[in-house]
């Protein structure tokens, strides 16, 4: 009995010692949001102020709470102080019934026809987030490679309001404007001003 108790408790600590000698590996950013760590996004928003989005100084390890448990810890940047999983940020899921939990969500995609909601909502609220559908993707070795975002929401107040996002590649958000389809006005505008990608 008490070598198998010997046994177990070898095995045991030789299991936590592998542990702590395996890396925890690094989710890179990909080329259309490329949030590498030490760099910054100036933005003119609405033509009058402007605003900084900042990555963190290094890599951070990070994992959260899944439906079933916890997911396994990766190394990735935090964009204004939120995890970035390549083009998937982390959601708070709070389903009615049910524990909250996390899960990555998207942030955008190179598929062009892929659709999403900009985040979650409570089901039975649903019009509350924005449908977003990657409408475009232009790929020129001589200019700018894109992608277009094209943005709408089904709540009555707001129906009528569309919105593009415009992701460069090796750039990330160039631009965000929002536009009132009756009015044929502008309702907000984000345009890049100024940026640094520490690759």
């Amino acid at each position: 009995m008490k070598k198998i108790i010997v046994f177990l408790f070898i095995s045991i600590f030789l299991v936590e010692c592998k542990k702590k000698d395996t890396p925890v590996p690094t989710l890179e950013p990909l080329s259309y949001f490329p949030v590498y760590p030490g760099s910054f996004w100036k933005y003119l928003e609405n033509d009058t102020d402007t605003v900084v989005w900042n990555t963190s100084s290094a890599y951070v390890e990070n994992n959260f709470r899944t439906r079933n448990g916890r997911s396994d810890p990766v190394n990735v940047p935090l964009l204004n102080g939120k995890p970035i999983y390549q083009y998937n940020k982390i959601e708070y899921i709070a389903n009615p019934g049910d524990d909250p939990y996390y899960e990555p969500w998207p942030i955008l995609s190179e598929q062009v026809g892929f659709q999403f909601e900009q985040g979650w909502y409570d089901p039975r609220y649903p019009d509350g987030q924005e449908k977003l559908i990657v409408a475009q993707k232009t790929v020129n070795p001589q200019l700018d490679s894109i992608i277009v975002l094209k943005g709408h929401w089904t709540y009555y107040s707001i129906e009528n309001t569309i919105s593009y996002w415009e992701y460069t590649k090796n750039i990330g958000l160039t631009s965000h404007i929002i536009i009132d389809t009756v009015l044929m006005d502008t309702t907000y505008k984000l345009k890049l001003l100024d940026y640094h990608i520490n690759k």
